[in-house]
């Protein structure tokens, strides 16, 4: 079955259904396989400038290309099948209005920039399954309150979660072992944050600028900290033990105290 969608005129909703790759990037007309994001679409066989609020993916739908909804501006809902498997690069990219996405369990990659700078997003749970968390896929959603990050995550991607200034505590599960460089960069309201003994690399500027993090115990685990990896976090007090970390320069930064149960050691 072709990939065929509608917009319904009431609910102001583009409706996807049929087999396959939504806007697959690898065809040479991966562009015009986008109707929807042109100034004007069909309906009833006539041009208009109907805007689309709600978007639904029917099931038999296994990816979403790059930049496939990328822009729409007006889009306030998402509803992904269970079939999906990949959400591709920019995929929602600047969707501001976007306050909702319910996720399909199937699926397994979110690639980079997926939903950067949806500034409407409050809240997301990324399913179970997904082992990583591509570069900036989250970056810029500056109302992004509340995440749900599942077990099956490994790495935490470069810029994941840069400028989401509304979060405001972050459970990093069990089983991550890389938070990427600037993965939470400039989350001035996170308060609460648990580090699991897993990780072993935390990235450049990573926390940087996390002004409102009070306390946090790096576990024995890590092995190298980034540069500017808190730099900038003035009200956090820091504790550690593990005296073999290879720690980038400017790491801990304007940081309020650092306590280090090995002698030798003093605060930066």
């Amino acid at each position: 079955m072709a990939i065929e969608w509608k917009i319904d005129e009431k609910t102001r909703t583009l409706v996807i259904r049929g087999k396959g790759i939504v806007a697959d990037e690898k065809e040479k007309d991966a562009k015009i396989k986008k109707p929807w994001l042109t100034k004007k679409v069909t309906i009833s066989k006539a041009k208009t400038d109907l805007t689309i609020h709600h978007i639904k993916i029917g099931s038999g739908i296994t990816a979403i290309g790059e930049g496939a909804f990328e822009g729409l501006k007006n889009v306030e809902t998402v509803e992904l099948p269970k079939s999906l498997k990949r959400i591709g690069k920019n995929a929602f990219d600047k969707c501001t209005a976007l306050k909702s996405v319910k996720m399909g369990e199937g699926i397994e990659t979110i690639e980079e920039y997926a939903f950067n700078k949806c500034t409407s997003l409050t809240s997301i749970v990324i399913p179970d399954g997904i082992t990583s968390i591509g570069d900036n896929v989250f970056s810029g959603c500056t109302a992004l309150e509340s995440v749900k990050i599942p077990n099956s995550v490994k790495a935490i991607g470069d810029g994941a979660f840069w400028g989401c200034s509304a979060l405001t505590a972050v459970r990093i599960p069990s089983g991550v072992k890389t938070i990427g460089g600037q993965a939470f960069y400039g989350c001035s309201g996170i308060t609460s944050l648990k580090i699991p003994e897993t990780v072993t690399v935390i990235g450049r500027s990573a926390f940087s600028g996390c002004n409102s993090l009070t306390t946090l115990k790096l576990p024995n685990s890590i092995k190298t900290i980034g540069a500017c990896a808190f730099w900038g976090c003035s009200e956090l007090e820091i504790s550690m033990s593990n005296k073999d970390m290879d720690i980038g320069k400017d790491a801990f930064r304007n940081v309020k105290t650092i306590n280090v149960r090995t002698d030798g050691w003093n605060k930066v």
